[in-house]
């Protein structure tokens, strides 16, 4: 009886679970309506259970909750409350939509964004022609160097141009300050979060950056770290290696063309005998002791070069629970330069966590820290700068000393009567060095205090410090050229630096969200509050007792020591109001007011100023009577206008600054730095645009414009001031300028799942219109070997010079033109002729005239990839039409006039009546000025670049849940097409608002193959 009763007990429980039916819910996007895989649902303290390819998944095994949690990576996450019984089918929506649709949740930005590359170490290389009115230069080659980025031009003459940086919400305030240790040493902020770190990057252009006051006239880069969304443990494992080709070198003379076109030189001016007498060197007698000292064949770029080596590691763990989720990150970017001894190391780690305190209030908290080293050269126009000296050294000599019977020793061979510092010994000796950190962290707290009403708070802190110290040698080892300083022979150099700056945000929002059928409405009310300060203290001297002592307490006499300091803070309250409506698929409208007290110019916070702007948007394509519905899903068409300020005013315009000044050779004393203008105020700004935006062929054509106009009013200028102040010139708001400018872009998507086919590109173009100069006609800006010129009414900066119109090729020509220098010498044959612009038959400063523009006249890229199964080939470029270069190495190069090294080009100099040739003769000390700044030396800056290309393949494990480890190669600046002379088209000289490409001698830019792989784990 008792095994009956068993039996039966089994039997009753196996038609129960026969009987029984499994729970299962569908999981689908919000917008496309298909079914996502890989979906975390999870109930508080239960198993974590994931959709199946079709979205599908069995929660019978959820027990009693008041919450069931949906998480998916790339989506906003669900908590469904199962008091309101479950549903059949759920939808996400991805984290860029509105739960109502993808269209209007930020009306001021159409253009989308592209996958991030995380193969760098820092973002901006990537922006090369990826983004329609987003332009990236190159500062330099060298590494931990970055990228200058424009958005939409420029809006001032004198203030900065540089895009506000906000990383999770907190600003990154700009530290790109003047360096005193290496003159054209940038600090790269982008590289202040790791590209493996990022989740998105919006780039935020003209009238959309106003909601950031004043410090968003530039435009903005808006970034998102990665926070996780999934309740699973994962651990990510990225490392790569790269190897950059060898430099390409400029085509100089060898060491027997090099010594006839000494000779060629000197002649012009010395007698044979003053030259054996002066340059022993010249002479190649084997039986001379001298010998072996002055007969090689150095190729000097090769001597300083290395193999640029670059490599990264990454490793990320994220997870957690329904109550709190977390990702942690920690990396290591290890990168040789292409000269030697020159490096960065960068150390990146992040912890960001979100923290569900109850069901209606959450905190989320961001830190990351970035530590840098590495070892520099100095890029400026010195004699220790070794790429310049491997440019200029003759090839006759070598890098160590030889002795009379060709053994070489190892003292560095000194610059002899050539005057070209060894460049060999500048890499090796000088100390060049630098290092410092950065952190930046916030807490964000929000909680729903009513129905539909959302409470915020932030508070943030960024903090960093850069230390530099330089030491350039040569006393010891007389091997580099002394630099004269302020009357004094530097015979060696020691320069220590120490930049440190501080902000801190706070604030507070609330908001007010309403969904409802299909209109969304938001409105929000936020107060922000930041402190910044900024810190910097020099120190240099010169002549220590040698070149083992490399520290300051050495230098002697202590009068050639040198001491500056500077310091600066600002504070800026934002009061923001901001509403958001879009209705019916169709309409959109956003709204603001910005009060914003700012103590920039150097007033307390007493007064302030209301920005103010607004969006409007609509879908034309949504309405019933559209004719093309089935063939155009979105067609919108946008507007946009807003004012702000200008909040980059330099410390020094607006407030009294003094400096050490040394007088005579024994005294040194303090004076007036500057002339500033406590009246000066901050510059209004209005922007405004339209634009629209097609998407066609089943979603996967998408067409866009975007026509944008700016209006600066009140510009900071350099200005006339009275005589009596003992100035020159001046700060006023006496300037005014206009920009305007189309952005077009263009993306194609094919293919089904197998097969996807990728292909897009963008162009920009800007027009500059300088209404007021103030008191000035034009303000012309002296650079290094020539002169920028910027008019009333013109259309943007111009080199400023002469005109060269050719070579004259005999006498006839020379007494047709009757022409002479401004020193009064009649110009000969094989002389440059240059235009004479007033007819006074005088070549000097009046004949000047435009020889050539600084802004291009349009630029863009093309971007697109091929992908069948697993395996991916993409791949981008860039391109520049117009703008021109100041060529500043070349007219070294072929100036002909000294006894550095010149050009292969040199050999086709004038030499006899009538030959062809747009090269003037040699002259020693240039006496007819042939090499003075002219268009002679304005090259066409054009060009396009293959920026990256990447095959890459999608390994098989790790896909079942959801996972992607890939692995890939990977080709960076890999092709350049251009007609300029110089190394590279696309380097900057110097930052800020009047950035030119001049070409001094800066690192280029370098192909490099990378080999890298990313695991899922």
């Amino acid at each position: 009886m008792n095994n009956i009763y068993k039996i039966v007990l089994v039997f009753a429980c196996f038609l129960y679970a026969f009987g029984a039916k499994a729970q299962r819910i569908e999981v689908y996007d919000g917008v496309k309506h298909l079914p996502i895989p890989n979906v975390d649902i999870k109930s508080v303290n239960e198993e974590v259970i994931t959709t199946n390819d079709e979205g599908v998944a069995d929660i019978s095994s959820i027990t009693n909750s008041k919450f069931i949690y949906f998480r998916k990576e790339g989506y906003q996450g669900i908590d469904y409350p199962v008091k309101n019984g479950l549903k059949k089918r759920y939808y996400l929506y991805v984290e860029e939509c509105s739960r109502i649709n993808d269209k209007f949740e930020d009306l001021w930005n159409i253009e989308k964004n592209i996958d991030i590359d995380h193969s760098e170490y820092s973002f901006d290389r990537d922006v090369r022609g990826q983004h329609a009115g987003v332009r990236a230069k190159a500062i330099s080659g060298l590494p931990g160097m970055g990228y200058e980025l424009k958005i939409h031009g420029v809006r001032s003459i004198n203030l900065s141009s540089t895009p506000l940086l906000v990383i999770d919400g907190i600003i990154y305030p700009d530290n790109n300050y003047t360096n005193d240790v290496f003159n054209e040493y940038v600090d790269n902020i982008y590289a202040n979060v790791n590209p493996s770190d990022i989740k998105s990057i919006r780039y935020l252009k003209g009238a959309a950056a106003a909601i950031y006051g004043s410090s968003g006239v530039n435009g903005a880069i808006v970034i998102e770290t990665y926070r996780t969304k999934s309740l699973k443990t994962a651990i990510n494992v990225e490392a790569n290696y790269g190897v950059s080709d060898d430099p390409t070198t400029l085509p100089l003379l060898t060491s027997g063309q090099w010594r006839n076109k000494v000779y060629e030189v000197l002649r012009t001016s010395f007698s044979d005998k003053e030259i054996q007498t002066q340059y022993r060197g010249l002479n190649n007698d084997e039986n001379n002791l001298d010998y072996h000292t002055y007969n090689n064949n150095t190729n000097w770029q090769e001597e300083i070069a290395q193999k640029s080596v670059f490599q990264k590691y990454q490793v990320n763990v994220m997870g957690g629970d329904a109550i709190a989720r977390y990702y942690l990150s920690i990396g290591l970017n290890n990168e040789k330069g292409m000269i030697e001894n020159t490096d960065n190391q960068l150390y990146t780690a992040r912890l960001n966590t979100d923290i569900n305190i109850s069901e209606k209030s959450s905190i989320a908290v961001n830190i990351g820290y970035n530590y840098k080293s590495g070892h520099l050269i100095d890029q400026s126009y010195s004699n220790n700068n070794p790429f310049q000296a491997a440019l200029f050294k003759s090839p006759i000599l070598m890098p160590y000393k030889r002795n009379y019977m060709g053994e070489t020793l190892q003292d560095w061979d000194p610059y002899h009567s050539f005057n070209v510092s060894n460049p060999k010994a500048i890499t090796n000796d000088n100390i060049a060095e630098y290092n410092g950190f950065s952190t930046i962290m916030n807490v964000r707290f929000k909680t729903e205090i009513w129905k539909n009403i959302v409470f915020g708070a932030n508070v943030g802190i960024v903090n960093w410090e850069d230390r530099q110290k330089a030491f350039f040698s040569g006393k010891t080892s007389k091997a580099i050229v002394p630099e004269t300083i302020n009357d004094f022979i530097a015979l060696n150099q020691v320069k220590d630096l120490v930049a440190k700056g501080m902000s801190f945000e706070g604030g507070a929002n609330l908001g007010y969200e309403r969904i409802k059928n299909k209109s969304h409405f938001i409105f929000n009310l936020s107060a922000n509050y930041r402190s910044s300060n900024f810190s910097k203290l020099f120190a240099g001297g010169m002549n220590t007792a040698n070149d083992k002592m490399t520290l300051l307490n050495a230098v002697s006499p202590e009068n050639t020591r040198t001491i500056s300091s500077y310091y600066s803070d600002y504070r800026v309250l934002n009061n923001l109001a901001r509403l958001r409506y879009t209705l019916n698929d169709k309409y959109g409208v956003e709204l603001f007011a910005n009060y914003e007290l700012n103590s920039i110019t150097g007033v307390d916070m007493d007064s302030g100023n209301l920005y103010y702007g607004g969006a409007i948007s609509y879908d034309i394509a949504n309405e019933r009577w559209f004719p093309l519905k089935n063939i155009i899903s979105n067609l919108r068409i946008k507007g946009d206008f807003a004012t702000s300020g200008n909040t980059n005013i330099p410390f020094y315009m607006n407030n009294k600054q003094y400096a050490a000044r040394r007088f005579g050779t024994n005294s040194v004393g303090f004076t007036r730095a500057n002339i500033f203008n406590k009246d000066l105020s901050l510059e209004e700004v209005v922007q405004s645009g339209w634009g629209a935006e097609l998407i066609t062929m089943k979603d996967m054509l998408m067409i866009s414009a975007y026509q944008w106009e700016s209006q600066t009013d009140n510009m900071v200028i350099i200005d006339k001031v009275p005589l009596e102040t003992g100035y020159k010139e001046g700060f006023s708001n006496s300037g005014a300028m206009s920009s305007s400018g189309l952005d077009l872009a263009a993306q194609l998507m094919l293919g089904k799942r197998s097969f996807r086919f990728t292909i897009g590109g963008n162009l920009s173009f800007i027009d500059y219109n300088y209404e007021s100069l103030g008191n000035n006609s034009e303000l012309i800006t002296p650079i290094r070997g020539g002169n920028i010129i910027t008019a009333k009414g013109g259309d943007g900066p111009k080199f400023y010079g002469l005109k060269m119109l050719g070579v004259y090729k005999n006498q006839e020509e020379v007494d047709k033109h009757d022409l002479i220098t401004s020193s009064g010498l009649q110009y000969q044959p094989g002389d440059v002729l240059f235009l004479d612009k007033n007819n006074d038959h005088i070549i000097n400063e009046k004949d000047a005239t435009e020889i050539g523009k600084l802004l291009p006249d349009f630029t863009g890229g093309l971007y697109g990839s091929v992908q069948y199964k697993s395996i991916k080939l993409s791949a981008s470029l860039s391109f520049v039409e117009g703008g021109d270069i100041f060529n500043h190495i070349r007219s070294s190069l072929e100036s002909q006039s000294t006894t550095n090294n010149q050009s292969q080009s040199t050999l086709n100099a004038w030499k006899y009546p009538e030959q062809q040739t747009n090269i003037p003769k040699a002259a020693w000390g240039d006496p007819r000025k042939n090499n003075q700044f002219s268009s002679r030396w304005i090259e066409d800056g054009s060009f396009w670049r293959l920026d990256d290309i990447t095959l890459s393949y999608q390994l098989p494990f790790g896909k079942a849940k959801g996972r992607t480890s890939v692995i890939y190669v990977k080709g960076k600046n890999l092709l350049t097409n251009t007609n300029y002379l110089g190394l590279d088209p696309d380097v900057v000289y110097r930052m800020g608002a009047r950035s030119f490409s001049g070409d001094y001698g800066k690192i280029p830019t370098l192909p490099t193959v990378l080999v890298g792989i990313n695991l899922s784990l």
